[in-house]
């Protein structure tokens, strides 16, 4: 059984709290153990990104190399499937495939971020072949790659405004609202650190989009946020997206069996699928993987820090740096 979504991404879900990089704090980053303790916690969406290997497997994965996870040399798009699916994490985890994660976990609602055009054909396909795309969200550089998936997948594939187009948005230039006619706009939190949130929703809204923050993991931040009127939070700590969320008494967790896997379905393909239930948890316990998860930070944990693997090295994603560049206003984020 899996969780009811009634109708496409977003919809009816107010304000969206989203763990980054599918919970990049509470485990390395897109990996299956990362995704199970955010739905342990009882979350509905996660985020991803999307590159392909060179035999066109779409997998879940940021970075152009492997290197700062696996420790090895090589671009994805010049390995192989067989090659990337035999790299292990230093915590033993490893890439997942991105098509196992839409069909282990029907239910849940995901953000995907194209890292590459190359990546866009076999990203289509994978939305096709799985049913998934009026429950995905697809974000990206350049708009005219948000155009073409949409034009490939039809008015049910929600997409957000590309990065290219923020800049513009948020008044460093003339915006003129993209084709793809996107929901969304992912801003980067160092944009509205400072204060100005109000302004950057009000922009957004005069626009028809909604308003979502990624890259902040600190608590008092997203209640200011929230305060302000965003959308949505994008956050590689998911245990601190649940208790801001709690504390306003608008947490709406899945349902007893939401973040159940199908039995036989294992997006790492060596891990045995359990078919458990999810139920919403304290955090400190990940019913899924039988390990002790994060607990509640009393301070906002240091970007770079993986608590799950302190002192291996593994990191995680920190916010990046943000630059305008230019005149023109074009936006660039500088996502480690």
């Amino acid at each position: 059984m899996s969780l009811d979504v009634s109708g496409c991404y977003g919809a009816p879900d107010a304000p969206l709290v989203i763990p980054h990089r599918a919970g990049a704090g509470l485990a390395t980053e897109n990996t299956v153990r990362a995704a199970r303790r955010s739905l342990a916690l009882g979350h509905r969406y996660l985020e991803t990104d999307a590159r392909t290997t060179r035999d066109g497997v779409v997998v879940a994965f940021h970075d152009r190399t492997v290197g700062r996870l696996a420790g090895a040399g090589g671009a994805i798009s010049a390995l192989t499937w067989d090659e990337v699916q035999r790299l292990r994490f230093r915590d033993g985890t490893r890439v997942a495939r991105l098509d196992a994660l839409l069909t282990a976990w029907p239910g849940v609602r995901w953000a995907i971020d194209i890292k590459d055009p190359l990546t866009l054909p076999a990203l289509l396909d994978v939305l096709r072949s799985t049913g998934a795309t009026r429950r995905v969200c697809l974000a990206g550089t350049r708009d005219r790659w948000l155009a073409a998936a949409r034009d490939g997948l039809g008015e049910g594939l929600a997409t957000a405004l590309g990065w290219e187009s923020i800049g513009r948005l948020l008044g460093w230039g003339r915006f003129r609202p993209p084709g793809h006619g996107p929901s969304y706009v992912h801003v980067p939190y160092p944009l509205v650190r400072g204060g100005g949130a109000r302004r950057v929703v009000a922009r957004a809204r005069d626009a028809g989009l909604r308003t979502v923050v990624w890259g902040l993991d600190d608590p008092s931040a997203m209640h200011r946020l929230l305060d302000a009127g965003v959308d949505g939070l994008i956050s590689d700590r998911a245990d601190v997206l649940r208790e801001v969320m709690v504390a306003r008494g608008a947490w709406a967790p899945t349902g007893p069996r939401a973040g159940a896997q199908r039995v036989g379905l294992d997006p790492q393909a060596g891990e045995r699928v359990v078919g458990r239930s999810a139920l919403p948890q304290r955090a400190g316990s990940d019913p899924q993987a039988g390990e002790r998860a994060v607990g509640r930070p009393t301070l906002p944990q240091r970007a770079g820090l993986d608590p799950q693997v302190a002192g291996s090295g593994v990191g995680t994603t920190g916010s990046g740096a943000v630059t305008l560049d230019g005149p023109a206003g074009a936006l660039r984020a500088a996502r480690s």
